[in-house]
């Protein structure tokens, strides 16, 4: 909705439809990997790799995204702010394959909070090109 609201502003900024399609990623990763895990009769193993695949598109179009960000300048903080809420959702899909491949460490609660970081991310990013870009 911040997208087709501000589109025109959006893309008067380098730098933000790159974070307007790394918020859409974000929250489609959520929506896939919620979709992989209510699939009756799934396995573990299936279900790993089928993770393994969401983070691995999720992982490399965020970070050619943000690297795309950090050549067009702002501020450090900013980049790395993005940066952590970007790649964080990533990283709790990856703890999760790597706790369903081995059997330890909690399984599919790391998607918990891969969940909450995606929503966090998706919102703060929407936030950001709802109100923020009209400042």
């Amino acid at each position: 909705m911040a997208i087709s609201i501000n589109l025109t502003r959006i893309l008067s900024f380098p730098q933000l439809p790159g974070r307007a399609a790394e918020a859409l990623l974000i929250l489609l990763s959520v929506l896939a990997f919620s979709t992989l895990g209510l699939t009756p009769h799934i396995s573990v193993r299936v279900f790993a790799v089928g993770l393994i695949v969401i983070w691995a598109f999720l992982f490399g179009m965020v970070t050619r995204i943000e690297l795309g960000a950090r050549r067009h300048g702002g501020q450090r903080r900013w980049w790395v702010a993005r940066l952590i809420t970007g790649q964080l959702p990533p990283l709790t899909i990856l703890a999760t394959v790597g706790s369903l491949w081995t059997g330890v460490g909690g399984g599919v609660y790391w998607l918990v909070p891969a969940t909450l970081l995606g929503f966090t991310g998706g919102v703060i990013n929407a936030w950001i090109l709802l109100v923020e870009i009209q400042r």
